[in-house]
């Protein structure tokens, strides 16, 4: 009888323990399938937020926002103040403002085509992953790298005035290559790296567009004063922001 109770007992206990072990092995699954889930919902919202990116439909909301939030303030002001009376008026205040934008439009013109043939000929792409994978065969990667391409940056600002042309050249290439490094670099910080070093060299560049009006004023105080001048006055300034914006 004793035997058969233990027998009993042992059996009871298997089947138990059987059981737990497949509850926790479907508790386990059911986790897994949830992750999964969790993951898919993860990659299909971030692939949404890449169409969206690609297909510009925040960005076109934004222009026409911002061209509403411009345009309507400004032709009320122009109508209360007796500015623009008519329609005439109003193209000739437009016209005289797009006159000053020539320049920038005409560099994005070219600007774009420059985009257009590297998304269409991957040049990019194929830049991109040749020199991730140079820099990761030689190790050049982490401080030493940034730094890098902010003198890089501030090296072609001295010849290339316009920072948004420049951005044009250097973002496709760039920001695939910095993120495929390991460790991988937010686009966010190669942004800022080009901002550093774009905006250090504006003082000592002639290629700013500003740099004949620095010129004009400081000749208001001494009329000795040139583009040499100027720019061997700011290299000090050029040289501590570097430092200490880098």
């Amino acid at each position: 009888m004793e035997a058969a109770e233990r027998a009993a007992a042992e059996k009871a206990a298997a089947e138990k323990a059987a059981a737990e072990r497949i509850m926790l092995e479907k508790a386990m699954k059911e986790n897994e399938e949830r992750a999964e889930r969790a993951e898919a919902r993860k990659k299909r919202a971030a692939l949404r937020r890449l169409e969206v990116m690609e297909t510009g439909e925040v960005t076109d909301k934004m222009s026409e926002g911002i061209l509403l939030m411009f345009f309507v303030p400004g032709l009320l002001y122009g109508a209360i103040v007796g500015s623009i009376k008519n329609d005439k008026q109003l193209v000739k205040h437009i016209t005289q403002t797009t006159a000053g934008m020539a320049g920038y439009i005409v560099l994005v013109f070219f600007a774009a085509q420059f985009v257009y043939f590297f998304n269409y000929s991957n040049l990019g792409i194929i830049f991109a992953i040749k020199g991730a994978y140079g820099l990761q065969s030689i190790g050049f990667t982490g401080l030493g790298l940034i730094v890098s391409f902010v003198l890089l940056s501030g090296f072609t600002n001295l010849f290339m005035g316009s920072a948004s042309a420049k951005w044009a050249i250097m973002a496709p290439v760039f920001i695939p290559m910095f993120m495929l490094i390991d460790p991988a670099y937010h686009p966010a910080l190669t942004q800022a790296a080009f901002r550093v070093g774009d905006s250090v060299t504006n003082l000592i560049t002639p290629m700013m567009s500003y740099f004949a009006l620095i010129v004009t004023f400081a000749q208001r105080y001494d009329e000795k004063y040139g583009i040499g001048t100027i720019i061997s006055t700011m290299i000090p300034y050029s040289l501590l922001l570097l430092i200490g914006w880098s």
